[in-house]
């Protein structure tokens, strides 16, 4: 077997192989397919300030930046979203739907990709000894008839708490709950993540509310990029690893740079771009074949 296949083997288990104990992909990701380092949750618009980092643990920062000769980020449909034909309109109170409804992923002048989600990959011993965390709480709210942020890492155990600040009631679903309930103006839903992969919030039925991702992994070693494309991330300290830039758009595709032992020694700092480079319009993303599921391995697409 070259090593370019058991490269490839091992890229099925974290953007989605931190996704572990998971399955190799979501049967909801797309066909072509915040409180930052915390819960890995940005509004990218506003990120929040990371805590210090954890003992035996390396602040890496950077910026994930789309290649000049890269292919144009990917965007959904209006099916995606909810805003169909056949489907109510936008609902009285809430502006018509904007092109950035689509396209979740921005970019800055300085060619930054915003609203993506940074992890890494390395030795999964070093992962599985990072300290435990608590269940966590992950704000999402319905602003204007939209659901915002449109990504969001959680792990298993976690709570979305999915707040309808606008006008109109929707009717919300998520991936894992077999429920759509009716949530009201003012009033929260309580989203339980059960399961590793790739979900999603949407509203059905009446009006649609856009969408939410929520990507679910076996580890918390990971962050969204803000507006400008830039990130902090906490990874386990002693050891070369490798940094995935990743969206459910992106498919098969996904941007990496690598983190040096020495660059991930206890008490340094480094500073690491990922530089993204998409396919041209109707290149074909490879397949992936699956691989084991462990800590540490490679994303799954």
């Amino acid at each position: 077997m070259t090593a370019f296949l058991r490269r490839r083997l091992a890229l099925c288990s974290s953007i989605l192989a931190a996704l572990a104990q998971g399955g190799c992909m979501s049967a909801d990701a797309p066909a072509s397919s915040g409180e930052a380092p915390a819960a890995a949750v940005q509004n990218t618009a506003d990120p929040a300030p990371a805590p210090a980092p954890t003992a035996h643990t390396v602040r890496v920062r950077g910026v994930v930046r789309l290649a000049a000769d890269s292919g144009d980020l990917p965007g959904y449909e209006l099916a995606d979203i909810g805003r169909e034909e056949g489907r109510p309109g936008v609902p009285n109170g809430c502006s018509p739907a904007r092109a950035s409804d689509l396209r979740p992923m921005s970019l800055s002048a300085e060619r930054g990709v915003g609203g993506v989600l940074v992890t890494a990959t390395g030795d999964p011993a070093r992962f599985s000894a990072l300290p435990a965390d608590e269940a966590r709480s992950i704000p999402l709210a319905i602003r204007d008839c939209r659901l915002e942020p449109t990504l969001i890492v959680a792990a298993v155990g976690d709570t979305i708490e999915l707040t309808n600040h606008s006008p109109e009631a929707f009717i919300t679903n998520f991936t894992t709950d077999p429920i759509n309930e009716a949530v009201a103006p003012g009033r929260v839903r309580q989203l339980e993540v059960i399961r590793p992969g790739v979900q999603r919030v949407t509203c059905s039925m009446v009006a649609g509310c856009g969408r939410t991702d929520v990507v679910v992994l076996a580890h918390r070693v990971a962050t969204v990029t803000d507006a400008q494309g830039a990130f902090e991330l906490d990874v386990p300290a002693g050891a070369a690893l490798t940094l995935h830039a990743w969206h459910p758009l992106l498919g098969r595709r996904e941007g990496e740079a690598q983190v040096s032992a020495d660059q991930a020694a206890e008490g340094q700092s480094p500073t690491v771009d990922i530089e993204l480079r998409l396919p041209p319009p109707g290149e074909v993303n490879a397949p992936v074949a699956p691989a084991p599921e462990q800590p540490g391995a490679a994303p799954l697409h």
